[in-house]
């Protein structure tokens, strides 16, 4: 009860008694270690799962949650190595094989497009240039790095937004059309909405800054879903359950602290968190976006490429992961 009071440090407490007075128990060690996932301690669960040394043969469900705090860091091949230690019997097992097949997808799919991602990344460290912006929110700061090569026009909206203050003491809120449940938390949050802002009268959801900007996810070279990105949140088709009308972006965005391959084909990721990802990863619905500021850009004007506005549309949404799929993440 205390966990969903909030009362984070009663929960590690108890969890942390338990694991004393039982320390060959199992379950308490996993038990404690899916709860730090749940809160965003991905670092720390993994930690407290190394230390116990569980033999994944008898504990298959410890080796695919270390597997997914694998998943979470961006670390694919080791996400591998660890579900692989998995005996073969135990992967037959109807209550693991939908769940370690996933894993294996998953890992291999972001793999793949890691290198190219790390090919990008060391050349813009080499460069130094891309812009950034310091979001300061009621759980703490962080930092992101924006993708302008990739991703000129949504970076140029959103630099010019942050720059009229737009995203200040608006709230950070769940993706729609899902239940609050920990596990949809544990992948993503969306922030940003301009009727979350206290002098808003909107709906939650609904928000518009009188204009929608172009996809820019098509792109030969556009980035992909990894844990850590920021991406562009874009209204539902109509009718077509899983699918986003075309260029309908606004001033939403998501954080990703999962890699979500489905929002590939969808959503434009432009940009990443450089720093404070611990922050990003407890963020939960109604905390702040205290300020924005943009501490580094290169020498030119930052504009968006504005469309109309679509007002028939339905509110902003990604499309999350299945709740099965959402759920075995975040309570392997």
């Amino acid at each position: 009860m205390s966990a969903w009071l909030g009362d984070t440090d009663r929960v590690e407490e108890a969890f942390s008694k338990l694991a004393r007075l039982q320390p060959d128990n199992a379950r308490v060690t996993i038990g404690w270690a899916q709860y730090l996932r749940q809160e965003g301690d991905v670092r720390k669960s993994s930690m407290i799962l190394e230390e116990a040394s569980l033999d994944p043969a008898m504990h298959p469900d410890a080796a695919m949650l270390e597997a997914e705090n694998r998943l979470a860091e961006n670390q694919f091949q080791s996400a591998l190595d660890k579900i692989a230690l998995i005996p073969s019997e135990k992967r037959a097992d109807p209550a693991i094989a939908s769940r370690w097949s996933r894993l294996q997808n998953k890992a291999n799919a972001f793999a793949t497009n890691w290198v190219k991602e790390q090919e990008w990344r060391s050349e813009e460290a080499q460069a130094d240039d891309l812009p950034r912006v310091l979001v300061t929110t009621s759980r703490g700061p962080f930092t992101l790095e924006l993708f302008e090569n990739q991703a000129p026009t949504t970076v140029g909206h959103f630099v010019s937004l942050v720059e009229e203050d737009a995203y200040d003491q608006t709230l950070f809120r769940m993706p729609p059309n899902a239940a609050f449940n920990r596990s949809i938390a544990a992948n993503m949050i969306f922030g940003g909405d301009p009727n979350t802002h206290p002098d808003a009268s909107g709906r939650p959801g609904d928000g518009s800054v009188g204009y929608r900007i172009p996809d820019e996810n098509l792109r030969d070279d556009s980035r992909k879903n990894f844990a850590g990105v920021i991406g562009v949140v874009k209204r539902p088709l109509p009718n077509a359950p899983g699918m986003t009308s075309p260029n309908s972006g606004g001033a939403e965005f998501y954080l990703t602290r999962m890699p979500m391959e489905t929002l590939d084909t969808e959503h434009t990721v432009f940009g990443r968190v450089i720093d404070g990802m611990i922050v990003v990863r407890n963020l939960a619905p109604d905390d702040t976006i205290v300020s924005m500021e943009v501490i580094r850009k290169r020498d030119h004007e930052y504009a968006a490429s504005k469309l109309p506005e679509i007002p028939e549309l339905a509110p902003p949404a990604v499309e999350e992961e299945s709740a099965e799929t959402s759920e075995e993440q975040a309570t392997p």
